[in-house]
């Protein structure tokens, strides 16, 4: 299973067996909120707080990828050739793979922590790179695989 999400125009990518997601390996993922939810005033502790929670998740994820180009999307779709694609709705007509569902029509929960840590993952790194955009390299390297 494959979630992807757009944040501006950072676009993040991340997988994981169905066999994880269903089963505890993530059970620990309580903290992982839309953004959108997290209150304003916590929103810059919930940043620095991300990379060290999701470094924890990083190890039962098959996929954690920021691009900003979507025919990378495309590419890395028909290489991995995954069972579902969890398609952010701005970019849904774009991507071409045949086995995509949009975001919002995702009703399972093993699926929207999938979701969520996607859209977490872009809204990182688009504040990283408007931000600290000398450290977007860094955190790449950390982040994904």
């Amino acid at each position: 299973m494959i979630a992807i999400d757009v944040s501006d125009n950072v676009i993040a990518v991340v997988g994981a067996e169905e066999y994880i997601l269903k089963s505890g390996s993530l059970a620990g993922l309580g903290w992982v909120k839309h953004f959108r939810e997290v209150p304003s005033r916590r929103k810059r502790a919930y940043l620095r707080a991300f990379p060290r929670r999701y470094s924890k998740v990083l190890n039962y994820l098959k996929v954690s990828r920021i691009t900003k180009d979507i025919t990378e999307i495309d590419k890395l779709l028909c290489s991995l050739r995954p069972k579902l694609a969890i398609i952010d709705d701005r970019i849904f007509n774009r991507v071409k793979y045949e086995h995509k569902v949009k975001e919002s029509a995702v009703k399972a929960s093993h699926l929207k922590k999938l979701i969520l840590l996607a859209d977490n993952l872009a809204n990182y790194f688009r504040i990283i790179l408007k931000e600290r955009p000398k450290e977007f390299n860094d955190e790449l390297g950390r982040l994904t695989k």
